[in-house]
């Protein structure tokens, strides 16, 4: 994979004269190991990271631009010049050298991921800080410097302000082509979402189709333990989960009937009831349904129960929006208040002790064994991981291992008070 070029056009070379703040003229050399920043020529806005994920690639760092005057200097944009199999000190020469650019204050590496962004970003690749141990699998945090103009970096202070006006006319001019409106934003992120997923290998061990996500048929793994069956799984409330899908289909069966109802005048609701009951049902349904349905249309691709969240938050307040009407419904027919009290316990409590039973697999904090996993495996699409039980020698030396290294562990932090006693006397 060949590195990707970096134009170097508005002094990023050069270093902050701190009286004046402004570059000094003429450049410096830059070597491996200096602390630089990067400067754009027209805007003079200077590259920053911080902690914040990027725009596509959720585990990296978003990288922007730092609108600044130019005599104050913030840490977030001081980046340190690592050049690729070379000594601390070499300088950095254009078009030889293969350079690392390292966020200061995050330690994140300058890297392009191969994502395009969508239309508010003209489609150009995605910059990030990538994290270290991202880094070492890809190129993509490796630069090369291939052009230089020295008149450019060599501008002077009245330079600089006919620079910074023609960079504001640039922004200005941006900002009006880049303004979307609300579904212009939610059809471009739809579009992306869709072209992903077909980016996406075709199969997945923990891969799902879209119409298992209503029935909870499969989760995802995402960590276990190397040394018990403490992990993480995703997987919902099957209480509720069937619940809010049961709601779904009984939802249009209460807007038909109430309709017959009102056509042949046979105890129909108020207006207000009536209307309140078509605008939940239009939005909360319009919202499942335009986060269910794209994924639905593509079966293809590898997709996981994560994607139906969006979708089962809608999903959970249609199933609120019908429990209350039809409470207010019926609630003028004796005993109805009450066995609508009983049902609403019931189903919370239901919903409390499977949240109690399914928590540990949700924050991996606890090591069950392999029979308590198989209680919380309610179905067998759900693959739940287990490690096979050890031989008992086995388990007994890693048991001795483990209170051996506890028993060390004890003896240094004893040591460590010791020594910070005696320095203290």
């Amino acid at each position: 994979m060949m590195s990707p070029s970096l134009i170097i056009t508005a002094g990023l070379v050069n270093c902050r004269d701190s009286l004046s703040g402004f570059l000094t003229n003429p450049a410096v050399i830059i070597k491996d190991g200096d602390i630089i920043e990067l400067v754009h020529a027209t805007t003079r806005h200077a590259l920053n990271s911080h902690n914040v994920a990027g725009p596509i690639t959720k585990t990296a760092q978003e990288v922007s631009g730092f609108t600044s005057n130019t005599k104050i200097q913030s840490a977030s944009q001081l980046w340190k010049v690592d050049i690729v199999d070379e000594a601390v000190g070499t300088s950095w020469r254009v078009s030889k050298h293969e350079v690392k650019l390292v966020h200061q204050p995050t330690g994140s590496y300058l890297a392009i991921t191969g994502e395009h962004l969508p239309k508010w970003g003209f489609g150009q690749l995605e910059v990030v800080g990538q994290l270290a141990h991202n880094v070492k699998k890809s190129a993509g945090a490796v630069w090369r410097v291939t052009e230089h103009n020295q008149a450019i970096a060599n501008m002077n202070a009245e330079d600089e302000i006919g620079a910074e006006e023609l960079g504001k006319s640039l922004v200005r001019t941006a900002e009006q082509v880049v303004q979307l409106g609300f579904f212009e934003k939610l059809w471009h992120y739809k579009v992306a979402m869709v072209a992903a997923i077909k980016r996406m290998p075709s199969e997945h061990d923990y891969s799902s189709s879209a119409f298992d996500w209503p029935l909870l048929t499969k989760g995802v793994a995402y960590w276990m333990s190397n040394s018990s069956n403490a992990q993480v799984y995703l997987i919902g409330n099957p209480v509720l989960w069937y619940a809010g899908t049961l709601s779904l289909l009984i939802f249009p069966l209460v807007c038909v009937l109430l309709t017959v109802m009102a056509w042949r005048q046979y105890g129909v609701p108020c207006l207000n009831q009536w209307r309140e009951l078509s605008i939940t049902a239009t939005v909360f349904y319009l919202g499942w349904f335009l986060h269910f349905f794209p994924h639905a249309c593509h079966p293809t691709g590898t997709q996981y129960l994560s994607t139906y969240l969006p979708a089962l938050i809608y999903k959970l307040m249609a199933m609120a929006a019908l429990a209350s009407h039809l409470y207010h419904y019926f609630c003028r027919f004796r005993w109805s208040k009450a066995v609508a009290v009983v049902l609403c316990l019931l189903l919370l409590q239901a919903a409390l002790r499977t949240r109690q039973q399914l928590v540990p697999l949700s924050y991996g904090n606890t090591a069950l064994s392999n029979s308590e996993l198989s209680q919380r495996q309610w179905k067998e699409s759900w693959e739940i991981i287990m490690h096979k039980p050890l031989p008992p020698y086995i388990d007994a030396q890693l048991k001795h291992n483990l209170q051996k290294k506890q028993f060390q562990e004890q003896q240094q932090q004893q040591q460590q008070q010791q020594q910070q006693q005696q320095q203290q006397q």
